[in-house]
């Protein structure tokens, strides 16, 4: 059975981004496509198997419970309850520091989006 998936504001807006990104700044939109497809992808391996990948290594998302999927050059953050349900919190380029991000958004809590 699989897990609900909600996303936060901000990681909506970072996978908007990025695929705005790759479409215009690139002048990929089929690149962007591809991008998009393998999110959903990811998302739907981690709606059916919420553990599947490790707890992020970086210790500003160790401390929140973040697991890291990796897809193309990006990383998915997302945790995940015993009730069934699993929240995408951000998506960032690998490149980016995203662990000190992270750091720097603290304990807020994210508004989430089905």
């Amino acid at each position: 059975m699989a897990c609900e998936v909600l996303w936060t504001d901000l990681a909506r807006q970072d996978v908007d981004g990025i695929a705005r990104y790759v479409s215009i700044n690139l002048a990929s939109p089929r690149a962007a496509r591809d991008c998009l497809a393998a999110f959903e992808d990811a998302v739907e391996r981690i709606s059916r198997n919420p553990r599947l990948y490790a707890v992020s290594r970086q210790p500003s998302c160790t401390a929140r419970g973040l697991r890291a999927c990796f897809v193309k050059r990006y990383v998915m953050l997302y945790s995940y309850n015993d009730e069934d349900s699993v929240l995408v919190h951000r998506v960032f380029s690998t490149l980016r520091d995203y662990a000190s991000i992270i750091e720097k958004d603290g304990e807020a809590p994210y508004p989430t989006t089905r």
